[in-house]
């Protein structure tokens, strides 16, 4: 009997976690047949990708309602796929506008269902823990206090350790005259923050003659970036080597963190989504080194921001290594002195065949 899984992961950091998750699945079981609505990724750990879906990942109220069309077409292929292939267990990564709505309809076809990386209901739409609870069996959570949370509501969770913390223990930061600008992955994101930081690099450059600056891009863009040299590999590489970065709300900031790199956190969407996310988001802090600390540990500069500000900011913390050093020694402590599961046993463990 053939042993099948699906995975749904929409945008580039689920993906990437997504690949990760197939990886450890492959070697308990090589033999596993894994499809995947994703990205290339999870091809490259041998997932059979059916659709790359990566490219769609948006943010926002507005960015999701832009493409309502696209993804209710996406739904509607998957749930044929699985029809026609008879799958019977499927992993929902992260996604959360997308997957907890599927969630629904697959339980209602009986279909095993595992959420890996749950969707963040401690920032906002806590009701959507009644998700989690009536149709997905096993959530399989990567920040500790996530764990607890949904227990206490009679949700079967686990914590399964954080991906990054495992990726990063062993990486030395080694910093040498560089400065990083991260924008984030996604179109929305790169829209608002790429003319931002072309201001704040155009005044650096004046003090900071002797340094490089690279921005991390992984899409093509229209803006001319005269000021920066382009980066599209994995951005903990340029992170271990940078003096200081610039960083979009986002996983990213929590890899910065964990490697000790000085940074600074942004934040800036479109003003309609800006204004809507400020009536439901519920937590004090935009950056997620910040909420897990529970103390604004980190600058952060939202929608409106003032670049002088930045700059003199700047200056400041890229002398302040030790400061970020006793944040990631915190932050591990955090993430590694508990129990931790693991999500590839979990599943293989409990599908069903």
């Amino acid at each position: 009997m053939e042993k099948k899984f699906l995975i749904i992961a929409g945008e580039e950091s689920g993906d990437k976690n997504a690949s990760k998750l197939i990886s450890k699945l492959k070697k308990i079981d090589n033999n596993l047949k894994i499809y995947a609505f994703a990205g290339e990724n999870s091809k490259k750990e041998g997932a059979y990708l059916l659709e790359n879906i990566v490219t769609y990942g948006e943010v926002g109220f507005i960015e999701l309602f832009d493409k309502f069309l696209y993804y209710y077409n996406l739904r509607k292929r998957i749930l044929k796929f699985i029809e026609k292939e008879n799958i019977k267990n499927v992993i929902l990564v992260d996604f959360p506008g997308f997957n907890l709505h599927l969630s629904k309809i697959l339980k209602e076809k009986g279909k095993r269902v595992f959420y890996y990386i749950v969707p963040q209901i401690w920032a906002w739409g806590e009701w959507r823990w009644k998700y989690l609870l009536k149709y997905v069996d096993f959530s399989l959570c990567i920040f500790p206090f996530e764990e607890k949370f949904l227990r206490e509501r009679k949700v079967k969770a686990f914590y399964v350790g954080h991906p990054l913390v495992e990726e990063i223990k062993n990486i030395k930061y080694s910093p040498q005259n560089l400065i990083s600008f991260l924008p984030g992955s996604r179109k929305s994101e790169i829209k608002y923050l790429l003319p931002v930081y072309i201001k704040i690099a155009e005044k650096l450059k004046k003090e900071f003659k002797d340094y490089s600056f690279k921005i991390s891009l992984l899409r093509e863009i229209d803006f001319k970036i005269e000021d920066f040299e382009i980066y599209k590999g994995d951005v903990k590489e340029i992170l271990k080597i940078s003096k200081g970065a610039f960083i979009a709300s986002g996983t990213a900031t929590l890899e910065a963190a964990l490697l000790g790199v000085p940074f600074l956190i942004f934040y800036k969407l479109s003003n309609i989504t800006y204004f809507l996310a400020k009536i439901f988001v519920k937590v004090e802090y935009a950056g997620i080194v910040n909420i897990i600390l529970k103390k604004r540990e980190i600058n952060e500069y939202i929608q409106r921001i003032n670049i002088e500000k930045v700059i003199r900011d700047f200056k400041k913390i890229i002398e302040e290594r030790e400061k970020f050093k006793e944040i990631k020694e915190k932050l591990f402590e955090i993430f590694e002195n508990r129990k931790i599961y693991k999500p590839e046993e979990i599943i293989i463990e409990n599908s069903i065949f």
